[in-house]
């Protein structure tokens, strides 16, 4: 698989955000830590863990932006509960 550039990942995450979000907008300015993410592999090869261990990963984009909204959510409305008493 290529690696992805940041711009193109960027509009990938924020592609599967919107199937929950439909106005979500996304801007981002990197900072120094982009040049130590940009000096890590485009991937990992995990064919021996998968034939070795069976191991299989739990989440995808779509699954790790689902549980990602889906606790961000529930902070947000344990706050606004907190603020409401």
């Amino acid at each position: 698989m290529p690696r992805l550039s940041a711009e193109a990942l960027k509009a990938k995450i924020a592609a599967e955000i919107r199937k929950h979000i439909p106005s979500f907008t996304i801007s981002y300015q990197p900072d120094f830590r982009q040049k130590i993410a940009d000096s890590w592999p485009g991937s990992i090869d995990d064919s021996a863990a998968r034939a070795n261990w069976g191991w299989k990963e739990k989440y995808n984009l779509a699954a790790m932006t689902a549980d990602m909204l889906m606790h961000i959510r529930e902070q947000v409305s344990a706050s606004d509960n907190q603020h409401a008493v």
